[in-house]
């Protein structure tokens, strides 16, 4: 199995009642992508030369087709888990003296080049 065929089941696994069947053709391999008695095919790439942004084309592909078919993405269940901590970020209770004002530093040295 290729990056592609795991990509490609798994995004599969969220359309209820869609299913998939992978093949070779000349020199691409294929996925097969069946809802409701109609089928649709997606070519892809045998070797995963461009795994990173070429998965993710192909994912949209089959996404495509699956609309075209009229299938329906499974809603995805929200992540209710315990929320995270804020970051607090700078602390409050610093001392809020403002920074003395520096006087011109080139004074003593203007002395010198007169």
């Amino acid at each position: 199995m290729s990056t592609y065929d795991d990509a490609i089941e798994k995004e599969i696994a969220a359309w209820p009642g869609a299913s998939v069947t992978f093949g070779m053709r000349a020199k691409h391999r294929e996925a097969v992508i069946a809802f409701d008695g109609q089928t649709r095919f997606v070519v892809f790439p045998s070797s995963p030369s461009d795994a990173y942004r070429g998965t993710k084309n192909k994912i949209a592909d089959v996404r495509q087709a699956l609309e075209e078919l009229g299938a329906v993405r499974a809603p995805r269940l929200k992540n209710f888990g315990p929320k995270r901590e804020r970051n607090p970020g700078v602390r409050r209770d610093m001392n809020t003296e403002r920074a003395p004002v520096i006087p011109d530093p080139w004074a003593p040295l203007r002395g010198i080049a007169q």
